[in-house]
């Protein structure tokens, strides 16, 4: 196998694709399998009690991806076929089609990477911090410089490809979810019966998502890190469950002692 193809050098022009052919990956298609791989995708972090066997599986992921962003990066989407993909990694496309049931989806995979580590990275804060404190560190945490500028032409090819903007909603549907299940654990609240978890949740998630698209369509150089820790401090305020002294900006949804009103953290 070859090795991992070079990042991209330069931002993906923006393109409205015609329909996207999708590959032909028979009952791996289904919606079942779609799920069963954004649940594989969100424990993929590197290297992490994985044995050889597992870290190859892992590099192959990874090289697969990379290699549709490089090339639809360079083609544009529509003119990417997945035997395109697989034999840039040297794979075959039977190999591609056990990764992923698409070429939308292996983009959308490595974009999100450091996403699906956000639910562990909020559970491992210590339990002492507050909620919204936890969740703005885990999210900046997930932000690496090395690799800042190959995630941003992969966020900027999906917000300019509908077909991957649509793969991405399904893939973040899933990190909400288990986002509200960390939420509730480290609050003490119940996702079937209280509001708090899951509502925090997709707050947290479209804070994200809209912060990245803000930092993208902005045309001064600004940290993204830094935006993304004050708009995650902001809404983290206004749904009250806990932020750190001086980042109280919100209030609209909290009650006038400034306890939370949802079924969350002292509400």
């Amino acid at each position: 196998m070859r090795g991992t193809p070079p990042t991209p050098s330069g931002r993906p022009r923006a393109f409205v694709p015609a329909a996207v052919p999708l590959s032909s990956a028979g009952s791996e298609n289904s919606r079942g399998a779609r799920k069963a791989r954004y649940r594989a995708a969100m424990g993929d972090q590197p290297g992490a009690g994985l044995g050889l066997r597992g870290r190859k599986k892992l590099a192959t992921r990874r090289a697969l991806s990379e290699a549709a962003l490089r090339l639809a990066a360079e083609r544009g989407l529509e003119n990417v076929l997945v035997e395109d993909i697989a034999d840039a990694v040297g794979v075959s496309p039977r190999t591609f089609n056990n990764y992923f049931s698409s070429k939308q989806e292996a983009i959308v995979s490595l974009v999100l990477a450091r996403a699906a580590g956000l639910c562990d990275a909020v559970a491992a804060q210590p339990p002492e911090v507050p909620l919204w404190e936890a969740i703005a560190e885990a999210a900046v945490g997930h932000v690496r410089p090395e690799e800042s500028e190959q995630w941003r032409q992969g966020a900027l090819l999906i917000r300019d490809t509908p077909a991957l903007e649509a793969e991405q909603l399904r893939a973040y549907a899933g990190i909400e979810s288990s986002l509200a299940g960390v939420i509730a654990a480290r609050t003490g609240t119940d996702p079937r019966t209280d509001l708090y978890p899951g509502l925090a949740a997709s707050v947290a998630v479209g804070a994200i998502r809209a912060a990245l698209r803000h930092w993208l369509d902005a045309s001064e150089d600004r940290s993204y890190p830094d935006l993304l820790r004050r708009v995650l401090h902001g809404v983290g305020a206004g749904l009250g469950g806990g932020v750190a002294p001086g980042h109280e900006g919100i209030t609209c949804l909290t009650g006038d002692d400034g306890r939370g009103t949802l079924g969350g953290p002292g509400g």
